[in-house]
């Protein structure tokens, strides 16, 4: 086994049973809400001052299930996902927001919900999953604020979309065919039976594709992290993952001055930028479950849960060190 400090990041499920993002900071950066590798009904939060790991219940249906994502909602809630439903916890307990689109869905970032300054759609909740039609084939679901269902989001011209996260201002930017795109979540013209459609252009072919007798070679864009002005990308393949780090783009892919909808000169260039900015942030063959990122005191941070020397290992590595420190460890039931 690797060393798991700044080496030490990795996710080895496949493509069928993902379960994108189990980690959440919180707004002030001081805690980690995550999904624990072996218990069912509850949450795990780490303080990451003293590395204190203290179990949160769960209640309701939720309290016998499977938790299958998490992410921060407003006002001190936790939004989370199970096979059941969608569901929101904070203070007052756990409730029932609607039915799962779909079994396995997962909310598709750190917001659930896209900020009021993405136009359009401001405020109305995203998961990601199969398509209820077709298994193979991965989709995005939207639920309009006061609708009481999902429905399945119209992903034009992208295969298997899943991996995505919204930024403070409104911008979009997800996992498509392995690699990074930046897109947006537009209505459709009335009468449409899809609610909106996913637009968006490829900014950077950050998946590694090749046939070696291991397969363990190949990685794809499998999370989408915000933080700061940095997009976390993490990378995962078949005993192998990486994350990397690339800088938001400037000028949004799809403003007509950025020019990557208008042809392939244009489109290579944005993708050489991007590639050229990559930062490799940690590799490993290691069994990492959970990640998020931060950047809520202009300090941008990772958080990671990877099994080392002393079990569950809890890490956080931070941009201004390039290092990582292990904060705590998750006592399992294995």
């Amino acid at each position: 086994m690797r060393t798991p400090l700044l080496l030490s990041l990795c996710f080895v499920l496949s493509a069928a049973a993902v379960r994108a993002d189990l980690a959440f900071f919180s707004d002030d950066g001081k805690s980690v809400t995550f999904v624990p590798k072996t218990e069912e009904g509850c949450l795990l939060q780490l303080e990451v001052a003293t590395g204190k790991v203290t179990k949160i219940a769960l209640g309701g249906a939720a309290a016998k299930s499977t938790v299958t994502s998490v992410c921060r909602g407003g006002d001190g809630e936790t939004m989370l996902t199970t096979d059941g439903g969608v569901f929101v916890h904070d203070a007052k307990g756990t409730r029932k927001l609607a039915d799962a689109p779909v079994k396995g869905a997962w909310a598709i970032g750190d917001l659930a919900a896209a900020p009021a300054t993405m136009p359009g759609v401001g405020d109305w909740l995203f998961l990601a999953g199969n398509d209820a039609k077709d298994e193979n084939r991965r989709v995005f679901y939207a639920r309009k604020p006061g609708a009481k269902a999902f429905a399945p989001v119209f992903c034009r011209r992208v295969n298997r979309p899943g991996a995505a996260a919204f930024t403070a201002d409104g911008r979009l930017f997800f996992g498509g065919d392995g690699d990074l795109w930046e897109g947006a979540f537009e209505p459709m013209e009335e009468g449409d039976a899809a609610p909106l459609v996913l637009k968006g252009a490829r900014i950077a072919p950050l998946g590694v594709f090749n046939t070696d007798e291991s397969n363990s070679g190949s990685m794809w864009a499998e999370q989408v992290m915000v933080a700061g002005k940095s997009l976390y990308v993490r990378l995962k393949g078949h005993l192998i993952s990486e994350i990397v780090r690339v800088p938001i783009p400037a000028i949004r892919a799809l403003d007509e001055k950025a020019g990557a909808m208008s042809g392939a000169a244009a489109g290579y260039r944005i993708q050489s930028e991007m590639l050229s900015k990559v930062q490799i942030i940690a590799n490993t063959e290691d069994d990492v479950r959970v990640c998020a990122a931060t950047a809520a005191d202009g300090q941008e941070r990772l958080f990671y849960r990877v099994t080392d020397d002393g079990g569950l290992g809890l890490y956080i590595w931070d941009a201004k060190s390039g290092k990582a420190k292990k904060v705590g460890v998750e006592k399992s039931e294995e």
